[in-house]
């Protein structure tokens, strides 16, 4: 049978586990949820449309190509920075040590600069290792590289520099689908992770 001292014990990990993570994390996954909902509305969309003009004539499936490249790259910065002001929400709750000086200064910027794709990279990583989940392997692949070439097309169309910077092609629109999946997937893995760990962790801590 425990004695006091181990029942205080497993109470104060208790307390520390709901104070430190479960509360940001629930404040924080309400918040994102929220604010995102609408950004993942039009990405959806965005993807469910491209699917349908792929084999459309080249003029109309260009119309779609440009409207989705911006709309969607419009709608990942709006997640990077959601995802962003979630962790600033929590910044005082959040233990010393759990950002580097780098990323404590990325979260507290209300300016983004960069790349979006890099931008997006930023914020999921320093949600990532405020939960313990590594995704460093995420970020070194090619789909992530792809992510950046839609960038990229999204500033050519933004500021065409001669008529032909607004020519999309076949390539393009597959280009956006697939990152459009992998953005998906991605920040879905990384959630999925986290509560998982969090429900792990509770464990054995929450019941005497």
């Amino acid at each position: 049978m425990e004695d006091i001292h181990e029942i205080c014990n497993k109470m104060k990990k208790g307390i520390n586990f709901a104070r430190n993570k479960l509360m940001p994390a629930l404040k924080e996954i309400e918040y994102i949820s929220i604010q995102s909902e609408m950004l993942f509305d039009d990405v959806n969309e965005n993807s469910l449309i491209l699917h349908k003009v792929i084999k459309k004539s080249d003029k109309k499936r260009s119309v779609v190509t440009r409207n989705a490249v911006r709309s969607s790259c419009a709608c990942i910065e709006g997640f990077a920075y959601v995802l962003k002001n979630a962790l600033r929400m929590t910044l005082e709750t959040t233990p010393d040590g759990t950002y580097s000086k780098k990323q404590r200064e990325f979260i507290t910027n209300q300016v983004s600069s960069g790349s979006g794709a890099d931008n997006y990279k930023k914020a999921l990583k320093c949600f990532a290792k405020k939960y313990d989940v590594n995704v460093k392997s995420m970020f070194d692949t090619q789909e992530f590289e792809q992510l950046k070439q839609v960038f990229d097309l999204r500033n050519r169309l933004m500021h065409p520099k001669s008529a032909s910077d607004l020519n999309v092609t076949l390539d393009d629109a597959i280009l956006l689908s697939d990152s459009i999946v992998w953005f998906i997937n991605s920040q879905q893995e990384v959630f999925q992770q986290v509560f998982s760990d969090i429900e792990k962790q509770g464990e054995g801590l929450l019941v005497l």
